[in-house]
């Protein structure tokens, strides 16, 4: 989700002093909301210009942010502050607070071992996503790994809540664990549904074009492909499933680090200005017009609890008569199978329709999961939104 403004009037009180009434003022967290506090040194911070950074910068690093941790995320505020005020001398103190909720007691780090359970809703699912990004975020080489980790949380547990318990409208409890050790993450996922192993499945005919292909099936195949292995067995009336990920050398996580977060923004800032209207305000995926071609960007991830707000507006689109259309993965962390599901249903559409739709941009994980997804899927890419905007333009 993004963030928004607390509508409390007035701020926390700090140094109370006797005899002074304030107002006291509630705000109920649920699990996995964030809270940015801050003084006004940070938006009232100035450049040589006598510019402030103001509320509306603030608003603007905070959304694009896609740092792991709170501390990152702080880190990317102090940076986008100190860029702005450059050398100018600052006349007031610049402090942040960030913390995040999680609605239970977290891992046990001590123990290095992550234990945590979930009903089988799928609402659940990014709850239990944050809390296992906070425990792999402790190690450096198991860090540019959470997208990966992320999608194969998504498919996987996507899978358990749909189809492991069919005809049975009772609450189920899904048990993850997670390990780092040996040089390998370790992910495993437990659940008392009926018995299915998963790694049977045939895999998918990435050779068929796109309007034969059945919408599904990926999920498996990107979890087996992107890790270094993926076991299965039936355990005392329960499924259990272990995927395994080989850490990323230190050197390459140093070399790769700008790269990780350079890699999903496709030179949008480069290009020339194109006429836009901005569209779909307040929800978790942006519209802009430019000329011809509507250039839809999701935000954040593509998954199960995202993927159906991105279907709708893309089809709403087409539906309303839009024949070019950019699908902007710059700002996502990941991509699962759901999130690509979304896209064969989108091109199957605006095919029928004459129309045409192209990808753009992407992260390293995202890029990886085309490339898994077939050739074809693959000739709808292109790199930068520059190369997008040219390519859905094309005849053909």
């Amino acid at each position: 989700g993004a963030f928004e403004w607390l509508t409390a009037q007035d701020g926390p009180l700090v140094g109370p002093m006797a005899g002074i009434a304030f107002k006291e003022s509630t705000i109920q967290l649920e699990p996995g909301d964030e809270l940015f506090l801050y003084t006004d040194g940070v938006t009232e911070a100035d450049n040589r210009r006598r510019e402030l950074f103001g509320k509306d910068r603030l608003k603007m690093v905070l959304r694009k942010s896609q740092a792991l941790s709170v501390v990152d995320r702080l880190g990317e505020v102090m940076l986008a502050v100190k860029a702005f005020a450059g050398d100018a001398p600052q006349a007031d103190d610049i402090t942040m607070l960030g913390l995040r909720y999680h609605g239970m007691t977290p891992s046990d780090v001590a123990t290095r071992v992550f234990r945590q359970t979930m009903p089988n809703q799928l609402e659940a699912i990014p709850v239990l996503q944050i809390a296992f990004e906070e425990y792999v975020a402790q190690w450096e080489d198991a860090k540019p790994l959470i997208p990966t980790l992320n999608m194969a949380l998504d498919d996987l547990l996507n899978n358990v809540v749909q189809y492991a318990f069919p005809n049975d409208p009772t609450e189920h409890h899904i048990d993850v664990e997670g390990d780092v050790q040996d040089g390998y993450v370790i992910l495993t996922i437990a659940d008392d549904g009926i018995p299915f192993n998963p790694l049977s499945a045939a895999p998918p005919d990435l050779s068929l074009l796109l309007h034969e292909r059945e919408i599904g099936g990926l999920g498996i195949h990107l979890v087996r492909s992107m890790f270094d292995e993926v076991t299965y067995h039936r355990n005392v009336g329960r499924n259990v499933l272990t995927v395994k990920k080989k850490l990323v050398a230190k050197s390459f996580v140093l070399g790769h680090r700008d790269d990780h977060k350079k890699s999903g923004k496709s030179d949008v800032g480069k290009q020339p200005p194109l006429p836009h209207q901005p569209m779909d305000e307040g929800t978790d995926v942006d519209s802009v017009r430019r000329g011809a071609v509507m250039i839809v960007t999701p935000q954040d991830r593509f998954d199960t609890n995202s993927a159906p707000e991105v279907e709708r507006i893309v089809l709403g689109h087409i539906q309303r008569g839009e024949r070019r259309i950019v699908l902007d993965l710059s700002n996502i962390s990941y991509i699962s199978s759901i999130g690509l599901r979304v896209i064969l249903k989108a091109v199957m559409v605006m095919t029928e329709a004459g129309g045409r739709l192209v990808l753009s941009g992407g992260n390293e994980q995202v890029r990886t999961v085309l490339q898994l997804s077939g050739a074809l899927m693959m000739s709808l890419h292109a790199s930068t939104l520059e190369e997008a905007h040219s390519k859905v333009q094309e005849a053909g």
